[in-house]
């Protein structure tokens, strides 16, 4: 697996933490808009452990309502951001 494989990975965390949505429930949303994609999938792009391609963006910017380059960390935001996705993400998986 890769290590940082995307940059959009924390912005998708905190468009769904935004709308309440659990990873379950984004992927309805993006399978109904017709993208073949599965929780694990979306784990990873989360996790920024795998590639994204032009396709998920395009339905992940669709599914949330906004623009594919509201996706990509601005670089001023970058760190803060990580760090806010790093705490949800080890909030959720101390739930588990």
């Amino acid at each position: 697996m890769l290590s940082c494989a995307n940059l959009i990975g924390p912005n998708v965390v905190k468009f769904r933490h935004r709308r309440g949505w659990s990873q379950k429930q984004t992927v309805i949303k993006l399978q109904l808009k017709g993208l073949y994609i599965t929780r694990d999938i979306l784990v990873n792009i989360e996790l920024r452990r795998s590639v994204v391609t032009d396709v998920q963006i395009k339905a992940l910017a669709e599914v949330f309502g906004i623009t594919i380059l509201d996706l990509f960390p601005s670089t001023q935001m970058a760190p803060q951001t990580m760090w806010q996705v790093d705490q949800l993400t080890d909030r959720s998986r101390r739930r588990s």
